[in-house]
């Protein structure tokens, strides 16, 4: 088991709880209702499903650089559609 868990987090940056409060990724520290946080901002998901998607990839975002390289251009090419 150990030995998983070393190459999961070996590809994701594992955020502890302080750090994710203080950022206020999921929650906002004055306004605990407001939508004012990253997942509020980013949270345009149809589905539950997506919504724990991004959830995971906001408080365990990838370290490994074909990883990060390949959402780049994915959102490169999404975003070059829109205009």
């Amino acid at each position: 088991m150990k030995k998983e868990w070393a190459l999961f987090s070996r590809f994701l940056l594992l955020l502890d709880a302080t750090t994710a409060v203080n950022l206020e990724l999921l929650q906002n520290i004055k306004d605990p209702k407001s939508e004012h946080t990253l997942y509020g901002v980013l949270n345009y998901t149809k589905t539950i499903g997506g919504a724990r998607l991004l959830r995971a990839n906001i408080l365990q975002p990838p370290c490994d650089l074909g990883t990060i390289s390949m959402r780049q251009e994915v959102v490169s090419e999404l975003s070059g559609l829109c205009s």
